[in-house]
């Protein structure tokens, strides 16, 4: 809340407001948990930044609407709030995204024997039940 109070004090537009907000969130955790020698909340399954982005957003739409300090300021703390105690409660993460490499299904028939077919590096969708392959 603090960066994105600070970036529209400086006249910047509501996208880098928000995502000042986002990064000061995400950097002020990182920090505390690193100094705190645990791995950082935002490298794990929860939702974070996302909360944080959700907040800014409402903050600097009630700001625009001219809403009153006090009153943006609560709305946008109890969004962030309200999602991340939801996602704790009810285990709710993001899907994780992680490069992979596939082998090749099928040698192709236009090539000769005596090349090798080359695995395929892709971008896959891990669940949480599940591990890399």
């Amino acid at each position: 809340m603090i960066g994105t109070h600070k970036a529209l004090l400086l006249g910047t537009s509501g996208v880098v407001a928000v995502l000042m907000g986002m990064m000061t969130g995400v950097a002020g955790g990182m920090i505390r948990d690193v100094l705190a020698q645990r791995v950082p909340m935002v490298l794990r399954e929860e939702i974070y930044a996302t909360a944080a982005m959700a907040g800014g957003i409402v903050y600097v739409t009630l700001q625009a609407l001219d809403a009153p300090l006090t009153f943006a300021i609560a709305a946008a703390l109890s969004v962030t709030l309200g999602l991340r105690l939801a996602a704790i409660h009810w285990h709710l993460a993001l899907p994780v995204f992680a490069w992979v490499t596939v082998p090749p299904k099928y040698q192709d028939a236009n090539a000769p024997l005596s090349t090798p077919q080359k695995a395929k590096e892709r971008v896959r969708m891990i669940r949480r039940e599940r591990t890399r392959r």
